[in-house]
């Protein structure tokens, strides 16, 4: 499907379009690591995944910043179960994952695309933790809801 986004001429606007292009090629990047692993029965959905971003220049932390701030939901943008990006430098930016437990699955796959904040990295493992018998992703707060076996992350249990 496509989207139509009506612009007026405002700078922000056009400097917000131009990060979101940035970020569907970096997704695009993403889904081909995916895809690979798919095709070679290493998954079988995407959701089975995390994706951590790491940006090899730390002279452009400002950009990696803004970068980040888009990526709210970035788990949800690269269809994965957990994300993390990180800067130049080092430092966490945005993490939905890695917080508690610092251990990751096998590396599936590894994409160096070209941004506006430089070379970044992208690095496709086996997500950590269980599944979420609600949201169908994988994470460290899974446990178990109700008498019948579901078993529900963190997020899930609050919306239920």
């Amino acid at each position: 499907f496509q989207h139509v986004i009506y612009l007026e001429d405002d700078t922000d606007e056009h400097v917000n379009l131009a990060m979101w292009n940035e970020i569907r090629s970096v997704r695009g990047s993403v889904n081909q690591v995916l895809e690979n692993a798919r095709r070679s029965q290493e998954i079988g959905s995407s959701l089975e995944c995390a994706m951590s971003l790491r940006f090899e220049d730390s002279d452009t932390l400002s950009i990696q910043n803004d970068f980040a701030e888009h990526l709210d939901g970035a788990a949800d943008i690269f269809a994965v179960s957990q994300t993390q990006i990180l800067a130049g430098d080092g430092s966490k930016l945005f993490s939905t994952f890695l917080d508690v437990n610092e251990n990751v699955g096998d590396v599936l796959g590894v994409e160096t695309v070209e941004t506006s904040a430089g070379k970044a990295e992208i690095t496709v493992t086996k997500a950590s933790g269980s599944q979420c018998h609600r949201c169908w992703k994988y994470c460290e707060t899974v446990s178990p809801y109700d008498s019948e076996g579901a078993r529900v992350c963190s997020r899930c249990r609050g919306a239920l």
